[in-house]
């Protein structure tokens, strides 16, 4: 689907399809506290849909040309497919149909933006810095891919000269903004159906980085081999953090610390401080320094990032505590690539309880590329449960992957292969002991388990 490009005047009047959706809720906020007005729909509700009618924007129910009003352009993602009614009424009737970016874009104009880019960690280094922020008194404006439990969403609103962004790398579309700072976390293989190769993606990232202002900066974690390899082709000034020695900013001494975890702060030989972070794991860790990083480079005290840090209440769907009943406590996870599901896993593991995993494989394509690898990702499970391929907007082509993934894991390990959410919510009541941690894991609808189990327990 074609976007049309953005004119350099003023929207008044915009309508956003499937509204609900955690990037495009973020910017039916931030659109809404730049003075538009804004509609839009989706085919289900949800607390952010809810949360948006509160605040006054319409929202239908489904999609249909009659929801148009008189918007002045029509926002699409690239979840929505191209024969949405909506998107061939705008199109039909001369209405610019924009892409989610365009807007974002539209959004960035008159700030100092800040966009977080990388494989995994995006969302949460995005709530992290925008903690940060706004206790050190900027009063930042923030547009997150996943809502922020502390911020009450996935967007803030500021008056404050920064943005903060989740650049989001998938389609390609995050080449559109020119920041005047980056962060850039990790790259990794996925999004294949869209670039084709590893080489393909490390090279958008690249062009992203150089898409960043003259007078701004790169913060970059050396920790990441390809980061390493394209970091002499960014023509812009470079902070660089990580657990590696030649880093700017160092982690040293990542250690578990109850649900979270600690590590001191280095730069050179130089201790800055210790750092106590309520989430758990290495990766956010590294999420942390990252915006630690981003934060020193601007001029905020270390005693102002490590108070808000601290207080850092965690991202919907990262590791997020869901409840407990009979001491078996629910955590539901996001991870949805074997890089991720590691490294959840291992930090989960750290806590000393029995884990129970329930995992749903995202899209058909991320399914049958990445088989293999995310068949070898549960090492630190004890017990598991594989539900059906989330589909999200694929249609599955030949064979069936999420059947090929039960058969590779099963070659390795115990697993058990349920039909539907409903099925592990059975399982669940049936094998969890007190004690034990439930992990539910995925990008698609996997933590209804968690919710369903809850409430069985009641």
């Amino acid at each position: 689907m074609q976007a049309a490009r953005i004119s350099e005047n003023r929207i008044d009047r915009v309508h956003l399809v499937g509204i609900g959706g955690s990037g495009m809720s973020a910017l039916a906020g931030l659109a809404l506290s730049r003075g538009m007005e804004v509609s839009g729909s989706d085919i289900r509700s949800n607390k952010a849909v809810k949360r948006l009618t509160g605040q006054g924007i319409r929202v239908f129910a489904g999609h249909s040309a009659s929801n148009l009003g008189a918007a002045e352009a029509v926002v699409f993602s690239s979840a929505v497919s191209p024969d949405n009614p909506e998107i061939l009424a705008a199109k039909k009737n001369g209405i610019p149909v924009l892409h989610r970016s365009d807007l974002l874009a539209l959004m960035m104009k008159g700030k100092s933006s800040i966009t977080v880019a990388g494989s995994h960690g995006k969302s949460t280094v995005t709530g992290m810095l925008t903690t940060i922020l706004a206790a050190a008194g900027e009063d930042p404006s923030m547009a997150a891919g996943a809502e922020v439990t502390g911020l009450g969403g996935g967007y803030r609103a500021g008056k404050g000269r920064f943005l903060v962004a989740e650049a989001d790398e998938s389609d390609g579309s995050f080449l559109k903004y020119h920041p005047f700072a980056g962060i850039l976390t990790n790259i990794d293989t996925d999004h294949l159906n869209n670039y084709g190769s590893i080489e393909k993606i490390v090279n958008s990232f690249l062009l992203h980085l150089n898409s960043i202002s003259g007078d701004g900066f790169a913060v970059c974690c050396l920790d990441d081999v390809y980061i390493r390899e394209i970091l002499g082709s960014v023509h812009r000034k470079i902070v660089t953090y990580g657990t590696s020695e030649e880093a700017d900013y160092i982690a040293d001494g990542i250690t578990p610390q109850g649900f979270g975890s600690s590590f001191i702060v280095r730069q050179g030989n130089e201790e800055i401080g210790r750092i106590l972070l309520p989430v758990p794991g290495n990766m956010n860790a590294l999420n942390a320094l990252a915006a630690v990083a981003f934060s020193l480079r601007i001029g905020i005290d270390f005693a102002t990032v490590r108070e808000a840090l601290e207080s850092f209440q965690g991202m919907e769907r990262r590791m997020e505590f869901k409840g407990s009943a009979d001491d078996i406590r629910i955590i539901d996870d996001y991870a949805h690539h074997p890089t991720e599901i590691k490294a959840s896993l291992q930090a989960l593991s750290s806590l000393g309880r029995r884990t129970v995993v329930v995992f749903q494989p995202h899209r058909y394509s991320r399914t049958e590329a990445l088989l293999h690898d995310l068949a070898e990702s549960f090492q630190d499970a004890d017990l598991l449960a594989l539900l059906p391929v989330y589909a999200a907007d694929e249609k599955n082509g030949s064979g069936n992957p999420g059947e090929k993934l039960a058969f590779e894991i099963s070659r390795k390990r115990e697993m058990k292969y349920l039909a539907s959410i409903e099925d592990a919510a059975e399982y669940l009541d049936s094998i969890a002991l007190p004690g034990d941690l439930v992990i539910t894991m995925g990008a698609g609808d996997v933590w209804k388990t968690g919710e369903i189990f809850l409430e069985k327990k009641k």
